[in-house]
């Protein structure tokens, strides 16, 4: 160990150590910064936290308009670039994104972009779930909306689905959907009605 601070024990209110910068300088830097610079060094982790106490392990107050955590990840090609892990989940939750900002401009809270393409493999999201009970996907309120460019349709999902299938004939469509469906195909041009009910093939 080349650093090591303990014995720490009689603290209140202070803390271990504070890293404070107020530079005005607008030149690029890391207040600061941690680095495993050498390849064969596979099972360095470059920043461990433990916390056996029931409060916060990180936290990360973000005063200005920009990223409050970004991950930049260009090494990673078959690996895994941000991952949650838990077991011991009951009550609990393993991410929550919450908002309560009552502004009424058009936003997405959560956003997943394949921006490229050529990834005519990548899936935007996979939700595996094997509950023989439990749902998938669950919205409290609002609606699921799909919207396809590429087949120039507006058409809006109401309910729960295994696999909807739209091809190129689909155009200029606005239908709405409703119900449970085990496997739906839609494949006819020019339609304006509503389907409602529960089909096994439709």
């Amino acid at each position: 160990t080349c650093l090591l601070v303990q014995n720490a024990n009689a603290l209140q209110t202070a803390s271990v150590a504070e890293f404070h910068s107020n530079s005005p300088h607008a030149g690029t830097r890391n207040v600061v910064q941690i680095q495993n610079d050498n390849v064969n060094a596979v099972n360095a982790t470059a920043l461990n936290v433990v916390q056996d106490a029931a409060a916060h392990a990180m936290k990360i107050t973000q005063n200005a308009n920009d990223y409050g955590l970004e991950i930049a990840a260009g090494g990673v090609t078959s690996g895994t670039v941000f991952e949650v892990g838990s077991n011991t989940i009951e009550g609990g939750t393993l991410a929550h994104f919450y908002s309560s900002h009552d502004d009424t401009t058009a936003r997405n809270l959560v956003k997943i972009t394949n921006d490229d393409s050529a990834a005519t493999g990548a899936i935007g999201l996979k939700i595996q779930q094997d509950s023989t009970t439990a749902a998938a996907i669950r919205a409290d309120g609002g609606k699921i909306e799909f919207i396809n460019n590429s087949l120039n349709t507006t058409a809006t999902f109401l309910g729960i689905t295994n696999e909807i299938t739209k091809t190129a004939g689909d155009t200029n469509s606005s239908d709405d959907f409703f119900g449970i469906y085990n496997s739906l195909t839609y494949n006819h041009a020019d339609q304006c009605g509503n389907v409602v009910g529960i089909y096994n093939i439709a």
